[in-house]
């Protein structure tokens, strides 16, 4: 791992984003905002395409559940969700050092 933290443009803010457990009972407080990063902040910081599905559910099926059965459903997904994301390589860092190992090693 010290060989791959010395390559040049290692991103070690998103690495350490990227490692953060990003549930909402934890320090992923929004920098300006009283609030935590919501997913699709979360998706962006991590790269994860804006039409990325969580769900086998379709979103008229999702936009049919009553009020009570929309807040169990996120209160059932949003910590595996964002533990999800927490655990992911973002595909734009995880490019750019495969590139750089390939340099480094080839």
């Amino acid at each position: 791992m010290d060989k791959i933290r010395n390559l040049p443009n290692y991103n070690t803010y998103s690495i350490e984003l990227m490692n953060a457990v990003v549930k909402e009972d934890q320090n992923t407080i929004h920098p300006q905002d009283d609030r935590v990063f919501s997913v699709r902040e979360l998706m962006r910081f991590m790269s994860i395409p804006q039409d990325f599905q969580w769900t086998d559910k379709t979103l008229n099926e999702l936009n049919k559940l009553n009020e009570c059965e929309k807040q169990n459903f996120i209160k059932q997904n949003d910590i595996n969700i964002r533990q999800s994301i927490g655990e992911a390589v973002p595909t734009v860092i995880f490019n750019q050092i495969a590139k750089n190992i390939k340099k480094y090693i080839g």
